[in-house]
């Protein structure tokens, strides 16, 4: 079974970004999925005004796997959207590349990857 959970304590935050081999970033929040039970992938990210923010996606090498990726992604923008943000860009970091094309991200003229929400299937609308 696949679950996805917040990562609400920042020690086992940085203990996930160092099983995934990215630098763990305090001021950002994560997001760690589980594969019967047993961590598989971490997704680092901040919500902001304007447009929020991803900074990691990132999978243990020997679970790489782009829809996993993909799912942890979703949730994160799910979060960032109940945030008020209506885009996200992708920043520095560590990403799959395979799993932010699966999810509708491109490039955009910075060239970062980047999405509108408006492009997403579900919007929270408030």
């Amino acid at each position: 079974m696949l679950e996805v959970k917040p990562l609400q304590n920042k020690t086992e935050q940085e203990t996930a970004c160092l099983k995934c081999g990215v630098m763990y970033a305090p001021d950002y929040l994560a997001y760690a999925a589980y594969k019967d039970g047993q961590f598989v992938c971490l997704c680092q990210f901040k919500p902001s005004s304007g447009c929020g923010i991803i900074k990691d996606l990132k999978a243990l090498e020997d679970h790489r796997d782009a829809e996993t990726l993909e799912l942890i992604l979703r949730a994160a923008l799910s979060f960032m959207d109940l945030c008020g943000n209506r885009c996200c860009e992708c920043r520095g970091g560590e990403l799959d590349i395979d799993a932010l094309r699966l999810a509708g991200f491109e490039l955009n003229e910075k060239g970062h990857y980047a999405i509108s929400f408006d492009k997403l299937g579900c919007q929270h609308k408030k």
